[in-house]
């Protein structure tokens, strides 16, 4: 359990507004570069920071496996914790609600192996 709190940890520390299910961040614009697109709508996020998508996908995926584990007192702020912000990620973009679906899919393909 104690690997699973790690990655509940590594999740927590990311920057607020970076998308944890796809390579956008909600970093304010200045000037939009397109005339169509709104000064709040979210921005592709910086390419070190694309690349990780992948691995947070996992992370949440892998953190995902606390609720598994009986309620503690120990237990509840994390899994209060992982609710709210899985509900924030998936309320604000819309490809991030395709990428968990798609990542949840893989990791129970993964499960039945």
């Amino acid at each position: 359990m104690t690997e699973l709190l790690s990655k509940l940890h590594e999740l927590k520390s990311l920057p607020q507004e970076l998308h944890w299910f796809c390579s956008l961040s909600d970093t304010p614009r200045q000037h939009p570069i397109d005339p169509t697109q709104e000064k709040d709508d979210p921005v592709k996020a910086e390419d070190s920071i694309t690349d990780d998508v992948e691995y947070r996908q996992i992370l949440v995926n892998e953190s995902l496996q606390l609720f598994g584990y009986e309620d503690s007192t120990d237990l509840v702020p994390y899994k209060n914790y992982l609710t709210h912000q899985i509900d924030k990620q998936l309320g604000r973009c819309d490809i991030c609600i395709l990428e968990y679906y798609k990542s949840k899919r893989r990791m129970i393909e993964e499960l039945r192996q």
